[in-house]
């Protein structure tokens, strides 16, 4: 794998439980949200194409600054919902959830002919598929291929393609 699996996945998981403080106050969040993209729009950010996809953040257009990557000002993370403040409230239940959801959509894509690749997403830890074996990799939790230093090009649109929006189907039906 790429370093990201196995015990220090586990390990990840552990300090991201000892570090569990309240549930933050979204709301609130969701208001300084709003004032700091106003300050990055005056200071130069620019607005992404995307919004955040993160429950709490109400759709916040992400923003970024250059080439660095684009960010919610609401809970910080890529705009995956699986990242930032996210990361943090995620329980024990929710990750084994999320991984048996994986793991059945991950059959199911490999009946279809898809390749399972050696290698997790960097942002959730979930393993990554592709189409054929030259294809761009999927991570079939986030919906987009990863921003890690393995893959360089540019995140896909894979809002078009039917079997990935058949498998945000059955993810969203369980």
């Amino acid at each position: 794998g790429n370093g990201c699996d196995g015990y220090y996945a586990s390990e990840k998981q552990k300090d991201i439980k000892d570090h569990i403080e309240e549930e933050p106050n979204w709301e609130a969040r969701l208001e300084n949200g709003r004032s700091l993209l106003t300050q990055r729009l005056s200071q130069g950010w620019t607005m992404d194409t995307s919004n955040c996809e993160g429950y709490q953040c109400n759709n916040m257009p992400l923003t970024k600054l250059g080439s660095d990557p684009s960010s919610c000002v609401v809970c910080g993370g890529s705009g995956s919902g699986c990242d930032g403040m996210y990361e943090q409230f995620r329980s024990a239940e929710v990750v084994d959830a999320e991984r048996e959801l994986v793991s059945q959509e991950i059959s199911h894509l490999m009946s279809m002919g898809w390749v399972l690749k050696d290698s997790l997403c960097q942002q959730c830890f979930m393993p990554l598929v592709s189409e054929h074996e030259e294809s761009d990799d999927l991570c079939i939790l986030c919906g987009k291929v990863p921003n890690n230093t393995l893959v360089n090009a540019p995140v896909p649109d894979f809002s078009s393609d039917e079997v990935s929006k058949e498998a945000g189907k059955r993810l969203k039906m369980g």
